[in-house]
C-alpha cells in the first residue's frame, strides 16, 4: 500500500498538499494518478509514503496532471504545511441572516460533506473543520461582505450605518499530538430503526444495515463492524474475518441524560484499527444518520472542544485565573432513575480570579473575539 499527496508549483513557490489518496501497489506494477490542476501552476510534485500522512519522497512531474508510479526512488522531503500559493474557491452569496445550515451547506460544497460544521448564535457563526480535514492545514477563511446597515436613532429616524463582517481564528488546531476521531450519536426514539453511513479518506462508502432504535452497545458496534467488512472487500471469507475484528468501540449511556417524556440513548463511537485517525491510520469522515424509518430523532456530532459527561451526577469544574469565556450549553440531570427518585444532579463551576464571562444557552459558543458582538443569545435553556 502506498499513500500520495500532490502539491502545485507556481514558479519557485509550492502549495500545501492536496487531500491524501492511496492505492495497493502490486509487485512490479504501476499506480497511475490523475488530479485537477490549478490556474497558474507551472508544475506539480507528487509525494509518496508507506503510511498514511507520512509521505517522505517526492517526484517533480512538470505541468502535467498525471503521474505513473512504478516504484522508482524519488527525492527525500515532506509536503509543506504553510504556503503563499493559494487556490481560491468561493461560495455563492449568503444572505446576511443565513441559517447555520445554509452556511454549512455552502462551505460543504467546497470542503466536502461532513468536513465542516457551522453553529450560529445571534449573528456569530462558529465554523469548525473535521472529518477528512482533521489534522490537515486549512487556511483561514476570507469574507467578502456586500452588506447594508440601517440604524434607528432616538426619535425614530433611520440613518445608514457601517456594516461589517469579520473573520477571526479561534484555534489554529494542531497536528501533533494527533487526536483520534470520537463521535457522539444521540437517539431519542420509541421505535423503528436508523442507518449509519460514512466514508474513508478514499471516498469508499460504508453503510450499516438498519439498527434497532434501542440497540445495545454491542449490537451497534457489530452493525458498524459488519459495514466495514462489506465496504473493504467482496470476498465472503475475508468479510467473515473482518466482521470479527474490532475497528470501532461503542459506549452506551442508556438515558444518560434523563428528561421526562423522552427516551434518550447516547452512544460514544471511537474508531480504531484500520479506521483510526492516529498512529498512521486513515480516519473517516463524519458519520451521517438516516432516520426515515425511526419513530423519533437521532443526531451525530464530533466534539472538537468542551466537556461532555454522562452517567454521573456531580461535576466540579475549576477555571483558571485569566480572563475567560465560559459557555454552558446544558448540564446533565443525572442518569436514568436518579432524577425520578428525587435526586438532583449538580454541576459546580469555580471561576476563580480574572475577568470572566459566562453564557448559558443551548447555542452558547462564544470566545474572546466574539462575545462582545452578541446582542441576544439564541437557543434555549431546557438542558440546564
Amino acid at each position: 500500500m502506498h499513500y500520495y499527496k500532490v502539491t502545485a508549483m507556481v514558479g519557485a513557490n509550492e502549495s500545501i498538499a492536496s487531500a491524501e489518496t492511496s492505492a495497493v501497489t502490486p509487485e512490479g506494477g504501476t499506480v497511475v494518478l490523475h488530479w485537477t490542476g490549478i490556474t497558474g501552476a507551472t508544475g506539480y510534485r507528487v509525494y509518496r509514503g508507506d503510511q498514511p500522512r507520512s509521505e517522505s519522497t517526492w517526484f517533480a512531474v512538470g505541468a502535467t496532471t498525471t503521474f505513473s508510479d512504478s516504484g522508482a526512488p524519488g527525492t527525500a522531503g515532506t509536503p509543506r504545511t504553510t504556503s503563499a500559493v493559494v487556490a481560491t474557491s468561493t461560495t455563492a452569496a449568503l444572505a446576511y441572516n443565513a441559517t447555520a445550515a445554509a452556511a454549512q451547506s455552502a462551505l460543504e460544497g467546497l470542503a466536502g460533506t461532513g468536513n465542516v460544521v457551522v453553529a450560529l448564535n445571534d449573528d456569530i457563526y462558529v465554523i469548525r473543520f473535521q472529518g477528512t480535514l482533521s489534522g490537515s492545514p486549512v487556511l483561514p477563511l476570507v469574507v467578502h461582505p456586500s452588506l447594508t446597515l440601517a440604524v434607528e436613532q432616538l426619535g425614530g429616524a433611520v440613518t445608514p450605518g457601517t456594516p461589517s463582517a469579520v473573520m477571526t481564528t479561534r484555534s489554529g488546531g494542531y497536528a501533533s499530538p494527533e487526536t483520534n476521531q470520537v463521535q457522539v450519536l444521540t437517539v431519542d426514539a420509541t421505535g423503528g430503526s436508523y442507518v449509519l453511513t460514512f466514508h474513508d479518506t478514499n471516498g469508499a462508502p460504508y453503510q450499516t444495515a438498519p439498527i434497532p432504535y434501542n440497540a445495545n452497545a454491542e449490537q451497534l458496534r457489530q452493525a458498524i463492524q459488519n459495514a466495514i467488512a462489506v465496504g473493504q472487500t467482496i470476498d465472503p471469507n475475508i468479510r467473515l474475518y473482518l466482521a470479527a475484528k474490532v475497528d470501532v468501540t461503542v459506549d452506551r449511556y442508556p438515558s444518560g441524560n434523563w428528561y421526562a417524556g423522552r427516551n434518550l440513548d447516547i452512544y460514544v463511537l471511537n474508531f480504531q484499527g484500520t479506521l483510526r485517525r492516529v498512529n498512521g491510520g486513515t480516519g473517516i469522515d463524519t458519520v451521517t444518520v438516516d432516520t426515515s424509518a425511526l419513530a423519533g430523532s437521532a443526531s451525530l456530532v464530533t466534539r472538537m472542544d468542551g466537556i461532555n459527561y454522562y452517567g454521573f451526577e456531580t461535576v466540579n469544574i475549576a477555571a483558571g485565573s485569566g480572563s475567560e469565556v465560559f459557555n454552558v450549553q446544558g448540564t446533565t440531570p443525572g442518569s436514568n432513575g436518579y432524577a425520578m427518585a428525587g435526586g438532583i444532579a449538580v454541576t459546580n463551576v469555580a471561576l476563580n480570579a480574572g475577568d470572566d464571562r459566562v453564557f448559558v444557552s443551548s447555542n452558547a459558543d462564544l470566545d474572546q473575539s466574539s462575545w462582545s458582538a452578541v446582542d441576544f443569545l439564541t437557543g434555549d435553556t431546557d438542558d440546564v
